[in-house]
């Protein structure tokens, strides 16, 4: 009915009504307008598979090139005009889409953000998506919001998932593509603040495009804010990995006086049991002895999550 994704979205009625958009196998380039009405929204890709099973079989990619430098960000400016895919409203769900930004995909431009998706808003979810960038390729920018991620990949090679919100990660693949660098920059206010992410049954490895070797050179993340809290359970952690996890924000603001980094239940070479002198030495992150991040103890509710495959999941 339309000749590109941003003509569907304006099409829809500014009401409460749920309304999907089904996008017909292709490459679109453009950056879609921050999706943002009364009713829900559902974005379904063409797939050769089952939707929201896997992100190996879609058929659809939105792409985008911007990027902005931060160093120092321009005045009147934010990291969030770079986004292909951006989200302001609540209930919106996206099935088997290929988001990315092909700015700076090489790292050849230092201190300058390309963001996939800038996601605000509440009770977002993602399945069989993929997010492709360089620095802070996924957003979660809602300080109070709750967002949910399926069977995703997200690569990028600084801090690139980041942000503020709640975020849920069952059976995901995370490809790190930079050496020295984390892959989480999570940030609450307090230690009541909604906010936090919960990574269950992901795989942690290098990127299919990642260009350098990356063994024992990544870190499972950094605390954007003192009150950062990153859980990884039950889980593959590759051998790109460092022995100790985890990293302060830098050397002289280590932003450390009360984050939450835990670990539980995971396997793989970088994992804690085989790094036991490593993730003690780092001092800032514990080993779980059972798993107190349920995804219904995570999340505000669960009704607004598609459950279809959860009991099937395997860890990628």
């Amino acid at each position: 009915s339309y000749s590109n994704v941003t003509a569907a979205l304006a099409s829809l009625p500014n009401d409460s009504t749920n309304q999907t958009v089904f996008i017909y196998p292709g490459s679109y380039n453009e950056q879609l307008p921050s999706i943002n009405r009364p009713g829900a929204v559902r974005l379904i890709g063409s797939t050769d598979g089952n939707p929201g099973q896997s992100y190996k079989d879609n058929k659809v990619t939105l792409s985008f090139s911007r990027g902005l430098s931060v160093s120092p960000l321009p005045a009147g400016h934010n990291d969030a005009e770079t986004a292909v895919v951006s989200t302001a409203s609540s209930r919106i769900s996206f099935y088997n889409i290929n988001m990315v930004n092909t700015d700076n995909l090489d790292g050849s431009q230092a201190s300058y953000v390309t963001l996939a998706a800038s996601i605000y808003g509440n009770d977002i979810g993602f399945y069989a998506c993929s997010f492709n960038g360089w620095q802070d390729t996924l957003l979660n920018g809602a300080t109070s919001g709750y967002q949910y991620y399926e069977s995703c990949y997200i690569g990028g090679a600084i801090d690139f998932i980041w942000g503020y919100s709640k975020a849920y990660f069952k059976g995901c693949t995370i490809g790190a593509k930079r050496a020295s660098s984390a892959i989480t920059a999570q940030s609450r206010a307090s230690s009541s603040a909604v906010g936090g992410y919960i990574f269950d049954q992901c795989l942690f490895t290098s990127a299919p495009d990642a260009t350098v070797d990356l063994t024992n050179k990544v870190y499972l993340g950094r605390p954007y804010s003192a009150y950062a809290l990153v859980v990884v359970k039950n889980s593959y952690i590759d051998k790109v990995v460092n022995p100790s996890g985890w990293k302060i924000w830098s050397a002289t603001d280590p932003r450390t006086g009360f984050i939450t980094f835990a670990e539980y239940n995971n396997s793989g070479p970088s994992n804690w049991e085989n790094n036991v002198a490593a993730r003690q030495a780092f001092q800032y992150a514990t080993l779980l002895t059972s798993d107190t991040y349920s995804l219904s103890s995570s999340m505000d509710s669960t009704d607004w999550i598609d459950s279809t495959y959860w009991n099937s999941i395997v860890t990628p």
